[in-house]
């Protein structure tokens, strides 16, 4: 069972995140690790998510934004690949991966960047092959394993010298919202009255 913690240092706040996702994906890699399962999407959903909100505790911005410069500037310390290709990666994975059924290859002008998910073999994370200069198109390689990796590494890195300032109370603000508007208001007094206090 998990419950919501109140963090009080950035560290916690890092920990937190860190131990999260050991604890949901190190299991799902045990299976791949057995030839049992096959999640490309699965891990695609857990990992991009967490990247994303590494960006907002740090930059506080849109959620496209976040993702593009947590990549650029904080996971560039950890593979220098990710300063110059956020952008793409968040165009290519993030909105598709969150919002509808799969990733989508990008259309512009009359240039395809197509992409391509793996988690086995690392060595072609974050390539661009398959270019096709009569045809103006490319595939960018990403592969999973190699992400969730770095985001552990990320996170221990950031929990010794990670930016400090405002990350626990930002992290807290997640878990626990202050809702004062009336509808809200209302919706938590009818379900506390219903199921916690029914005869008050």
């Amino acid at each position: 069972m998990s419950t919501q913690k109140i963090v009080t240092t950035a560290e916690q706040a890092y920990s937190t995140i860190q131990s999260r996702l050991l604890t949901d994906l190190e299991p799902v890699w045990q299976m791949i690790n057995h030839r049992q399962y096959s999640p490309f999407w699965l891990l695609a959903r857990e990992l991009f998510p967490i990247a994303e909100s590494i960006g907002d505790l740090i930059y506080r911005d849109k959620p496209t934004i976040n993702l593009t410069k947590v990549l650029e500037n904080d996971f560039s310390k950890i593979r220098p690949e990710y300063a110059d290709k956020g952008k793409m990666i968040a165009l290519l994975y993030r909105h598709s991966l969150i919002h509808q059924d799969e990733p989508r290859s990008i259309y512009s002008g009359n240039i395809t960047i197509e992409w391509s998910l793996a988690f086995i073999d690392g060595r072609y994370h974050l390539k661009v092959s398959n270019i096709d200069r009569r045809r103006h198109s490319c595939v960018m390689q990403f592969d999973l394993r190699t992400f969730y990796e770095d985001i552990l590494a990320l996170l221990e890195l950031y929990k010794e010298k990670g930016p400090k300032r405002g990350i626990a109370s930002r992290y807290n603000s997640w878990t626990f919202g202050n809702y004062q508007d009336g509808e809200t208001v209302r919706t938590v007094r009818q379900f506390y009255k219903s199921y916690v206090d029914p005869v008050s």
